[in-house]
């Protein structure tokens, strides 16, 4: 029942966000696992029990000319520090931003 509580409410932030949006280009900041910078016995523990996600960290300018940043760890494979990618997010608050090609029951067209 947790597990349905936590599909649905991603799934609500996603179909807000999609459907109250603006577009910008954002720009990869920084590409790595968050595990890899923690001391070498923790990195070795941790690597029994669950796999190295990659981590993307991002930034863009909306239209108010702010520069706002996010992350995210959903399909950021094949990105790298200084690539471009598309950034969707909700005019009245830029902050609320996501990547469009992270989202999980949204596809968009190249």
């Amino acid at each position: 029942m947790l597990a349905l509580g936590a599909v649905l409410y991603h799934f609500g932030k996603e179909y807000r966000l999609v459907h109250d949006r603006l577009t910008a280009v954002g720009v990869v900041t920084d590409y790595g696992t968050p595990i890899s910078r923690a001391p070498r016995f923790v990195r070795f523990v941790v690597s029994r029990f669950a796999a190295d996600v990659p981590v993307i960290k991002y930034s863009f300018v909306a239209f108010d000319q702010k520069t706002y940043t996010g992350q995210t760890g959903w399909r950021v494979a094949g990105l790298y520090k200084g690539a471009k990618i598309p950034i969707l997010y909700k005019p009245g608050r830029p902050a609320v931003n996501h990547p469009a090609g992270s989202f999980i029951f949204y596809t968009f067209a190249a």
